[in-house]
């Protein structure tokens, strides 16, 4: 049981940090611009649904959540994941936006360089790790998979999006890029 509890504390202080920093970090960029929501209806149910399996399984299959060696797993990819995410957010700067950009702006740069060079959505893929991770930390069986297979088609219809507008600001710079660095995705180009 103390695992358990454990868990859920730690989940809640990541869900906490993540809502805290990000805000921070758009703050930081974008002082004057007006804030984007961080909480989704979408990423509210999904929280809500992994505290729930969490406390329906606690209480139903107590073993599920006693495995030491799966939620330090969960909690390493999860703090890897918030590190890749920020890392590719403070490389963005004032180019970071929460909402996709389709306007290019007169300061709009593509960034290539740091973890730029080696990812090209860093911080798709910093979050993509961070949500299964916190579910592995979780012991969570079931939203494991479903927050897996949610993502990675979030991720690769919003990669896809976000590539034509990138397209379209940065031409043959943006296509050498794409076709040079992996999206960070498995399976998205």
């Amino acid at each position: 049981m103390q695992l358990q509890v454990i868990q859920l504390i730690i989940f809640s202080f990541f869900i906490v940090f993540f809502f805290v920093s990000e805000h921070y970090l758009e703050r930081k960029y974008h002082p004057y611009d007006k804030p984007q929501p961080l909480l989704t209806p979408h990423f509210a149910a999904a929280i809500i649904g992994a505290f729930l399996e969490h406390i329906i399984e606690m209480i139903c299959f107590p073993g599920l959540k006693q495995h030491s060696t799966t939620f330090f797993v969960g909690l390493i990819l999860t703090i890897l994941g918030d590190l890749m995410r920020k890392t590719g957010i403070i490389t963005l700067g004032r180019n970071f936006t929460l909402k996709i950009s389709t306007k290019k702006r007169d300061e709009h740069e593509l960034v290539t360089h740091g973890i730029y060079s080696k990812i090209r959505n860093p911080s798709y893929t910093g979050w993509y790790i961070w949500t299964v991770g916190s579910q592995i930390m979780l012991c969570n069986p079931v939203c494991t998979i479903l927050f897996t297979g949610i993502c990675w088609f979030f991720f690769a219809d919003r990669i896809k999006y976000e590539d034509a507008y990138l397209q379209s600001f940065f031409k043959e710079q943006f296509e050498e890029y794409k076709n040079s660095v992996w999206s960070g995705i498995p399976f998205v180009p």
